[in-house]
């Protein structure tokens, strides 16, 4: 199998593994990363590119306007991260302080980190990590990300329960985790200028 692929000139990245379904990714790069069954064909990979045609396109749009958008949000410099790590500590601070006291639940440690991947987590000790670039998004977002993760210290899962106790916390969750899963990149672009 030639690699890259193409599709709609597009480069494709294909990756077999002993997997049972394919799935499709792109890339910041704007490629589209295909892992695959051993034993799937070129043939067969872009077939189910093509029956995937107008998600990929809309992807590529959106990774495009977000590159355009990015160049006008220039990488913060390391006095400008300084100073986000000097408001960020006793931010979250509040904010969890908040959405813990409406829920009646305590927290053992709030930790602030520049991270890739996420953007909260919660130890099963009651630790609660949030990401830097929080403070970059509006601030109904960065409350719906800490009002998650208090959440967590009810319900340590991602189930239908926690779902019902974070919307009954945060009534806007929804909204404003669609604006942080469309805009996120664009906010870790300025931390991570090499992979956004």
């Amino acid at each position: 199998m030639r690699d890259p692929l193409f599709f709609e000139d597009i480069p494709v990245r294909v990756r077999l593994s002993a997997r049972r379904s394919t799935s499709i990714r792109i890339s910041p790069a704007r490629e589209l990363i295909v892992a695959a069954p051993y034993g799937s064909t070129e043939a067969g990979i872009l077939k189910i590119l093509s029956g995937h045609r107008g998600w990929i396109l809309k992807k590529i749009e959106e990774l495009d306007q977000m590159r355009d958008q990015s160049r006008s949000n220039p990488p913060l410099t390391e006095q400008e991260i300084k100073n986000l790590r000097h408001a960020a500590a006793r931010l979250f601070s509040q904010r969890a302080s908040f959405f813990a006291a409406k829920l009646g639940v305590t927290y053992s440690k709030i930790t602030v980190r520049i991270m890739k991947g996420r953007w909260g987590s919660c130890t099963s000790r009651g630790g609660l990590c949030f990401n830097l670039a929080l403070l970059l998004a509006p601030p109904e977002v960065l409350d719906s990300v800490v009002a998650h993760e208090i959440c967590h210290l009810v319900e340590a899962n991602h189930s239908d329960r926690f779902y019902q106790l974070l919307r009954h916390l945060y009534p806007e969750y929804d909204i404003r985790h669609r604006w942080l899963k469309k805009n996120g990149n664009l906010i870790l672009h300025r931390f991570y200028p090499e992979l956004y």
